[in-house]
């Protein structure tokens, strides 16, 4: 059906963002502040040894946004140059995933697939254990470009890769893989697979009462059971968020929780309802700041007013 295809690209930029989904828009002063913090430890190690190589790397993680990677380059490029000098295995193999990090913000993703393959690489050649969530993020971050390039099956393997490597599954880092090979099916229009991991998914979760918690999941399983023609179902999942909607704080989710109501009205003829709540995801889409980072949602839009202005006119 021609709305999926955009919900899943949606979706997966907003999974991308973190875990659980919150408000796109980037916390420079937080980011300012922890910087500082970092860089002001950094102070504390000036030999040129493995505890600085740490500390440096240190100042790298607090960047997220590709703005943040840009400002601590410097750090980045000191890391990898001392961590090759003292052929210091962790250290390198964290500063090609920083490498690969801040191409992939970039969208320069052939560099991105070096760096990543390249801590593979490294981890390949230590034989041991301690670098097992270099390598979890390197695939996950492999298989989202893959994702987002629409090649669904390489991006499958390196999202069962991750799962295979990961050592940390608390904090949503499982759900968030289990969600995006959910949307992976999705794209393949195997919808059977695709609900049965977001069932799976969702069943980890549900520990958690607060359902908004969990929204990116549902979400998935929405997806799924929308490609199955299934509304229904689709809507009894999508029901669980509607008490907490319209949410002060968690912006994507508004934008997801509306963007699909009004699929469900779209699907079931209901042209009048479809293009309401389509314009309360366009309102949330701009206030989160995302509105022309997706390229998507304006043409979602649009082709949804056509319709509707032609059914208003038959």
């Amino acid at each position: 059906m021609m709305q999926l295809k955009d919900i899943a690209r949606v979706a997966l930029i907003l999974l991308s963002c973190c875990p659980v989904l919150s408000i796109g828009q980037e916390d420079n002063s937080n980011f300012e502040k922890e910087k500082s913090a970092a860089v002001e430890d950094l102070r504390n190690y000036t030999r040129q040894d493995t505890s600085r190589v740490n500390a440096l790397l240190r100042v790298c993680r607090t960047a997220t946004f590709l703005k943040e990677r840009q400002a601590v380059a410097g750090y980045r490029d000191e890391a990898m140059l001392l961590s090759r000098r003292l052929n210091y295995t962790r250290g390198l193999a964290i500063c090609y995933l920083s490498f690969g990090n801040y191409y992939k913000s970039a969208f320069n993703y052939p560099l991105a697939f070096i760096y990543y393959d390249s801590v593979l690489g490294v981890v390949k050649q230590s034989g041991g254990t301690e670098l097992l969530e270099q390598k979890s993020v390197a695939y996950e971050r492999k298989g989202m470009m893959y994702h987002s390039q629409e090649n669904y099956y390489p991006a499958l393997d390196c999202y069962f890769e991750a799962l295979k490597s990961m050592t940390n599954k608390s904090g949503g880092n499982e759900a968030r893989i289990y969600s995006f090979i959910t949307d992976a099916y999705v794209g393949l229009r195997n919808f059977d697979k695709a609900v049965e991991y977001a069932t799976k998914n969702l069943a980890m979760l549900e520990s958690d009462s607060n359902a908004l918690n969990h929204a990116s999941t549902i979400f998935s399983l929405v997806n799924s059971y929308l490609g199955k023609n299934d509304i229904q179902a689709a809507e009894k999942y999508l029901d669980r968020l509607t008490s907490y909607m319209p949410d002060a704080r968690e912006t994507q989710v508004n934008f997801g929780y509306y963007l699909k109501k009004g699929t469900i009205h779209y699907m079931r003829g209901n042209y009048e309802n479809a293009f309401a709540y389509y314009q309360l995801a366009n309102k949330y889409a701009i206030s989160g700041g995302f509105y022309n980072e997706t390229g998507i949602f304006p043409g979602i839009l649009f082709r949804r007013y056509s319709l509707k202005v032609s059914v208003d006119q038959m």
